[in-house]
This record gives C-alpha cells, sequence and structure tokens, in this order.
C-alpha cells in the first residue's frame, strides 16, 4: 500500500503492475481457507480503500485514484462474487465512494470521469445483491446520495447514463430487455428532473425513464409499488416544467402508462389538481410552451361555465340541469373577455385528458387486479397436509400471467410449478410449465410419471388466461379409464386418458406456484411388479382404449384427442432430468380454486365468465356455480391474505396456506373515480378544452406504445371535444356504477349544456356522442333526460 500511495502517474507501468499485483492477492485470499491466509481479505480492503480516498490536489492523485477505481470491478470478477462483495461492504465500502464523491466537488478537468468511475464502482458492489442494495439504503440512503449529486452541480450526459445501467444493471441502451433491478435510483432521477438546466438533457432523461418503466408489465408492476406515480406528480407540479414542452410529454405519457396499470384516490385527486387554471403562475398563458407544442390555440376564450362551475377541474355537487342551461343562456350574449394571465385552459389539459382516456380504456384482455406475485424463485404458497381426500376427482382453477423466462445456461433446466399434491411416497397430481410456456399436467404413480401437453405455447404473451384442470377417475377402476381435461380461457383445449393415483394415502407435500419438496418417489428397480389377474377377451369386446379416441364422461364436450406426442411416460423418479427441476410459477396468480370433486364444462365456463376479480362468484346470477362450494376443497384469494397466511375461505376453512412471496392490490381508475366524486369531476375539463377550440389537433401521437386503440378511435382523439367525450364513454363502458352516476346526477344534462357553445355538427364530435349515449339507450329513464 505505501509503494501504491507513493505513485503518482496514472499511466506509469509502474502503478499498472502494482494493481494488477493486488488484485491477484486479493483474489487468491478470498478463494483461499483462512487457516492458510497470512492476511485477511479485509485488512488488504481496508488499507486499498484508505489509499483511495486519500487527500491531496493535483491532477496525480486523481489520475491515481481513476485507475484504483477502475481495478475494483476487476478484482469483483471472481468465482465467488457474493463473498467478495460482503467483504467490501465489511470495510465500509460504500462510505468511502460517498466520501470520494464529496471530495471530488470543486475538481477541475477529469472530475466528472471521477464520478462516474464512483457510481460505476457502486454499481458493481450492488450487482445482483439485494443485501449489499439493503445495505446501502440502510447506511447511506438515496436521498443522502442525491444530495451528494446535487452539490457537484449540473450533471453530464455520462453520469446521468451510468446511473440508468446502475438502474438495469447493464447497458440502458441496449434493445435487450432488461428489468429494472433498482428502483430507487429511478426515483432519484425523476426528482433531479426538474433542476436540470439543459433542456436537451431534460428531454433525453425523461424519454429514457418513460422507455425503461413502461417497457414491459413487470417493469410497470415495479413502478407502481415503489410509488413512482406520486413522483411523478411531483415533478409535474413544479413550475420548471411548465416552461419545458418535450419533458412534460414524456411525464404524462409515463402518468398515462403506470396510470392504466393501478391508481390510488390520492394520486387521481393530485391529477385533477394539477390542472387547476388557478394554479398557474401569473405570466402562464393558453398559448404557452406546452401548448404550443402540442396544439394550436384558440384566441378566443369562455369563462361563463367556469363562473358556476368554479375555475379547478373539481367540483363537490354538480347544479341540476335546468340551472346550468339558463344560466348559460343568460350570460350567452354578455360573456366577458378572458385577460392575459388568467386564460381557462390549463397547458396540460389536453395531454391529461388523453391521459385519462387511456387510463379507463380496459377493453383489450382481462387482468386481475389482485394477485399473488410469484416472481421470486423460491415464492410461492405451501398448502398443510390433506390427511384425507374428501370426494373421487380433481379439479384446479385459476388466472395467471407469466413472466418471459430468462434464458438459462446448459444444465439449467427448469419446470415452473402451477401445483404439486403428493404423498408421501411420490404419489399425486402435478402440473407446471415447460422452459417454452408450454402446459404439461401429470400424474405420479409408483412406477410411472405420465404427462400430458398443450399442443401450443399460448401463454408467453403477457396476458392472463384462465387455466382449469379436472382429472376424472372412472369407475371402472380394472380397466384405468381415468380422463383429465385441460381448459383455457373457457375452452376445452386437450383430453386425454391418464392414470389417476389413489386417494386413500394422505397428501403430505401440497404446494401452489412453488417449487415445493422434490419427489421422494424409489426407483423402479425398488417397486415389485404388481400382479393383474387375467380378463376373459369377451369382456374386452366393445371396449375403446385407443388413445386416440379417449372415453369422455358425459357432461364434458370432447376437445382435442391427445396424441402419442402430447403424452409421454417416464420412470418415476426421474421427471427432474426430463422436465427439469422444479422452481416457482415466475409470474402472477390470481384467485385459486381446487375441487375435490369433477365439474363439468358448464361450471368452467361460468368461471371464466366471472372474470378474475371475481373472488366469491358462487352467488347470483352465476347460478350454474351454486353447488360448487359443497365440492370445494380450498379456496385461495390475495384479499384474503395477511402476515403471509393465506386464509382458506372454503366452507371447511381446513387448510390455510403460508405465502412465500407478497400479494399486490392495483386499482381501476373506473372505480377510484367514486371516491373524490365520481365522474361528474370530470365535467370541468370540457370547459377547458372548448376554449381552446375543437378544430385545433394534437400535433403528436399521446397513445402509449401497444395500447388497444383502433385507427378510427386514434383519429377522433384528435379533436379535443370528441377527446373528452370518448374519456366520458371509457369510464362508463362496463361499469354500471358511472353509468348510474352520471345520468341519475344530471351528468349528460350539463354535457349537453356545455356543448351548446360548441360547433358539434364536427363529425368527430357527433360519432363519439353516439358512443357516449349508447350504454343508455336500454334505460328508461333516458327518455326523460
Amino acid at each position: 500500500m505505501r509503494l501504491l500511495s507513493d505513485t503518482r502517474e496514472g499511466s506509469s507501468p509502474r502503478l499498472r503492475l502494482i494493481l494488477l499485483c493486488l488484485t491477484e492477492v486479493i483474489q487468491a485470499l478470498h478463494t483461499s481457507s483462512p487457516d492458510r491466509r497470512q492476511v485477511e481479505v479485509s485488512t488488504v480492503l481496508d488499507g486499498y480503500l484508505k489509499v483511495l480516498n486519500a487527500t491531496g490536489v493535483g491532477d496525480a492523485l486523481q489520475d491515481l485514484q481513476v485507475q484504483m477505481l477502475k481495478t475494483i470491478p476487476e478484482m469483483l470478477a471472481c468465482t465467488d462474487r457474493p463473498t467478495l462483495q460482503a467483504s467490501f461492504l465489511n470495510s465500509n465500502c460504500f462510505e468511502h465512494l460517498l466520501r470520494l464523491l464529496q471530495n471530488s466537488k470543486g475538481e477541475t478537468g477529469g472530475g466528472d470521469t471521477l464520478v462516474v468511475l464512483t457510481i460505476r464502482v457502486l454499481s458493481e458492489v450492488m450487482l445482483r445483491s439485494p443485501a449489499a442494495k439493503e445495505v446501502f439504503k440502510e447506511r447511506i440512503g438515496y436521498p443522502q446520495l442525491l444530495e451528494v449529486l446535487q452539490s457537484l452541480g449540473q450533471p453530464s450526459k455520462d453520469l446521468l447514463d451510468e446511473i440508468l445501467n446502475m438502474a438495469v444493471e447493464g447497458d440502458h441502451t441496449s434493445s435487450e430487455r432488461r428489468g429494472i433491478a433498482n428502483v430507487q435510483l429511478l426515483l432519484l432521477l425523476l426528482r433531479w428532473l426538474p433542476g436540470l438546466a439543459s433542456r436537451e438533457l431534460q428531454a433525453s432523461l425523461a424519454a429514457s425513464l418513460l422507455r425503461l418503466c413502461t417497457c414491459d408489465k413487470r417493469s410497470r408492476i415495479v413502478c407502481v409499488t415503489a410509488g413512482m406515480l406520486s413522483c411523478t406528480l411531483d415533478t409535474l407540479e413544479n413550475p420548471e416544467i411548465l416552461q419545458h414542452p418535450v419533458c412534460a410529454q414524456s411525464l404524462i405519457k409515463f402518468l398515462e402508462a403506470i396510470g392504466s396499470h393501478s391508481v390510488r384516490e390520492e394520486e387521481l385527486f393530485r391529477v385533477f389538481r394539477l390542472i387547476r387554471v388557478d394554479n398557474l403562475p401569473s405570466d402562464t398563458q393558453t398559448s404557452s410552451h406546452v401548448t404550443a407544442a402540442t396544439m394550436e390555440t384558440s384566441p378566443n376564450m369562455d369563462s361563463n361555465v367556469a363562473s358556476k362551475f368554479g375555475s379547478p377541474a373539481i367540483i363537490s355537487r354538480p347544479p341540476t340541469s335546468h340551472s346550468c342551461i339558463e344560466s348559460l343562456d343568460e350570460e350567452s350574449t354578455t360573456r366577458p373577455h378572458v385577460g392575459p394571465g388568467h386564460s381557462l385552459a390549463h397547458p396540460f389539459a389536453p395531454m391529461l385528458t388523453r391521459a385519462l382516456l387511456s387510463m379507463a380504456r380496459r377493453d383489450g384482455k382481462e387482468s386481475a387486479l389482485q394477485y399473488f406475485d410469484l416472481t421470486h424463485e423460491m415464492s410461492g404458497i405451501t398448502v398443510p397436509a390433506i390427511e384425507r381426500w374428501p370426494g373421487n376427482g380433481f379439479s384446479f382453477h385459476t388466472w395467471l400471467c407469466l413472466e418471459p423466462d430468462q434464458p438459462r445456461g446448459v444444465g439449467l433446466l427448469r419446470r415452473r410449478q402451477l401445483y404439486s399434491f403428493f404423498t408421501s411416497s411420490g404419489m399425486g397430481f402435478e402440473a407446471f410449465f415447460t422452459a417454452t410456456g408450454v402446459l404439461a399436467v401429470a400424474v405420479c404413480t409408483k412406477k410411472e410419471h405420465v404427462t400430458v401437453t398443450l399442443p401450443d405455447s399460448i401463454f408467453q404473451d403477457g396476458n392472463w388466461h384462465c387455466v382449469a384442470v379436472v382429472h376424472t377417475a372412472s369407475r371402472r377402476t380394472l380397466f384405468f379409464q381415468n380422463v383429465v381435461n385441460i381448459y383455457v380461457d373457457g375452452q376445452l383445449k386437450q383430453t386425454a386418458q391418464l392414470k389417476f393415483p389413489p386417494l386413500n394415502e394422505p397428501f403430505t407435500s401440497c404446494c401452489i406456484g412453488s417449487a415445493g419438496n422434490r419427489t421422494i418417489t424409489p426407483s423402479p428397480s425398488q417397486i415389485p411388479e404388481i400382479s393383474v389377474p387375467s380378463v376373459p377377451t369377451g369382456q374386452l369386446a366393445g371396449l375403446s382404449i385407443s388413445p386416440s379416441r379417449p372415453s369422455v364422461l358425459p357432461g364434458l364436450t370432447p376437445g382435442r384427442p391427445a396424441t402419442s406426442a402430447d403424452v409421454r411416460t417416464i420412470p418415476a423418479g426421474t421427471q427432474d432430468g426430463e422436465w427439469g427441476s422444479p422452481s416457482s410459477l415466475r409470474g402472477q396468480l390470481g384467485t385459486v380454486f381446487v375441487f375435490h370433486d369433477t365439474l363439468q364444462l358448464v361450471h368452467l365456463k361460468a368461471l371464466h365468465r366471472a372474470g378474475p376479480n371475481n373472488h366469491f362468484p358462487f352467488r347470483a346470477p352465476e347460478v350454474e356455480l351454486l353447488d360448487l362450494p359443497s365440492k370445494m376443497l380450498l379456496h385461495y384469494t390475495p384479499k384474503a391474505c395477511h402476515n403471509l397466511m393465506c386464509l382458506d375461505l372454503a366452507p371447511s376453512q381446513l387448510f390455510d396456506g403460508r405465502l412465500t412471496g407478497k400479494t399486490v392490490v392495483n386499482w381501476d381508475v373506473k372505480d377510484v373515480i367514486n371516491c373524490i366524486g365520481g365522474v361528474q369531476v370530470l365535467l370541468p375539463l370540457l370547459e377547458q378544452l372548448r376554449s381552446i377550440g375543437p378544430e385545433s389537433s394534437l400535433k403528436q401521437d399521446y397513445a402509449t406504445e401497444g395500447s388497444p386503440i383502433r385507427s378510427f378511435e386514434l383519429r377522433l382523439e384528435k379533436n379535443h371535444v370528441a377527446c373528452f367525450i370518448l374519456m366520458i364513454k371509457n369510464f362508463i363502458k362496463g361499469h354500471l356504477i358511472n353509468q348510474d352516476t352520471l345520468a341519475q346526477g344530471q351528468g349528460l344534462a350539463m354535457i349537453g349544456a356545455l356543448l351548446q357553445q360548441v360547433n358539434i355538427f364536427h363529425v368527430p364530435t357527433c360519432t363519439c356522442l353516439k358512443f357516449l349515449l349508447s350504454p343508455f339507450l336500454h334505460f328508461k329513464f333516458f327518455i326523460n333526460l
């Protein structure tokens, strides 16, 4: 260390040789046994970090520090990286690096290089180590890191890129999909965004945050859990954002994407407060930078409706339709002129209307709002032992969504468990997903492991799917005519003859979405041969047991018969080598039902029709399901999970499960709107959009990538008034409470009053009005409106 501290020439061969020797020494000590070490790794690291933080001035010291920082990633490139990372943590590596950042303040020349390298070393120490991230959060904290970085002055693009790389643990500009590994760093950048002086840097950072946080469903889940929506609103409330239209546009796109996944009442309330015109600075007009960048403004602005409803975008109690229309008629001839500094339209109003429209549009694939998050390798639900199986069948039903499977190396084949119910001897039921996303249903007996697979892989699309598996035991047990039926999204996809395990033994190893325990089935050589009595040939006449024509029980519609390629039989105990070692589901799981009897097709169609958010569908109007509670073995739902204990909602309530993982509760904006006053709070938006002008059109498409918008709706949304009407239509579509609130609260009459001063004889507006009124055509009170 003395030689290292005496070296002041950063590019000298001597310095490079010393650093290489230190790297070899640390890695050799790290891999050797403790009794053979003459010096501990922590001692070497302590001395190294002290030299790194040596005081002094001059380019020579800075070059030395740069070379020492570049060497730390080389030290960590060893076989047992986690243990060496722990050694760095024990040597207070984070404190030394933060002190190095603080000391680099005021450095000229290569000061920015030193800061960028310090962030890179922080990333290497925390790489793929949840423990290291927690230690940094407790010892240093991300607010303190932001404070230190802000004290260094305006950041460079290289520094921001390095923080983004640290957040995804890789190159954030790569086309390869990378998940968010450290969401706290993205929150740090979002808070730093308004303080950036460069508009180009602001726009670039906002676009990068939008791309990383909304690239896939998993990223949106992470952002919602971390409170990214509230942080985005904090940034949008900063007055500086009004002067940066491109940055504001990216943030509102981000708000739209995250809010479409989940939004809480306080967050939605802040969205409406954001577009209150009385919150605008005194020098902000309708023709502000944001508005000019996104729309063509209209010079004529009216305030007659605002005088009655108030300028805020939230109203507590709407006036009746008659008073609203009369007041509009009285003031139509004496409309006051809105002077400068009191413009009726907020610059964010058109973009946020588009965002609310997209947040309320949920007409694509159904998705669960509450679910078990089983993405961790060790996550899952453990079911208590079932001492006696109550019935004569087995039925499993759930909604699920799989995460994209990460590529694995050779010999790391995994099967993603959906469920497993095994006895102590290794016999039982099992269902899993292969590495390619194919659903496989298996039965394990004492001698065989028989598997039936679906012919297609339809679970890799990132959507929610309804999955049901029904095992039926034949009454004629002598011929083993047992049937398994696999249903996906309410349709029978596969049917096959499959052996039925005995139910007279206790099921001691039961798991859902979990790897569970390894099977302990003995090898075939240890199992004695079972003698089967001979059956006269005449008794077999007329019976068809061909795999190509499986027998189907009455009440079940035949699906696709399983072929020999879909049914695979291997010796019991060899399934791990054939299909891979069991792992967790690595996805999201909705409400789970397990029945001890056979379900019919009418039951499964009714369960699918109930959807993923109906946690107890066994009541009217689903009369087909009224008899299912008596057949239910267990019932788990995320809303009935507390302190990692999954309460069994089945009538017997015998099998409370244990959750390893977490539950996620999302909120649909159509439900949340009723927490802040109902759909009427949206109506003042029309006055703002009307003042901008119905003929002005958005110059840029604000729809997020992959949103299910038809092309004609995109054209309609370019008109502000038509966009507002489509937003109201999406809020009431398929939501009876919102429809009733809008109709009974005179909402339609208020919209009609506001539209009296708009050129509604415009094709987009008239078309959207038709969409808006269509849900009310069957209501008797619609005639009175």
